[in-house]
């Protein structure tokens, strides 16, 4: 019986470097603590009772400002 090899991946141009660039503009976000927690009721529809909450990450962007502004 013939075992199994997926293919390979094909690879698109630059991908390792927009993944590394996500990762060190995520990893800044961090650093300058742009995350904030949300918290989202859940209710019951039949009678509007409090049954949970969600948490939910919120990221606060500062707006992108240019030098010669």
């Amino acid at each position: 019986m013939p075992s199994f090899s997926p293919a390979p991946r094909a690879t698109r141009p630059f991908s390792d470097l927009n993944s590394r660039l996500k990762r060190g503009r995520i990893c800044e976000m961090l650093q300058q603590r742009s995350f904030r927690a949300a918290y989202q009721p859940i209710f019951a529809m039949a009678d509007d009772r409090l049954i949970g909450v969600e948490a939910l990450t919120r990221v606060q962007v500062r707006p992108y400002r240019s030098p010669d502004a």
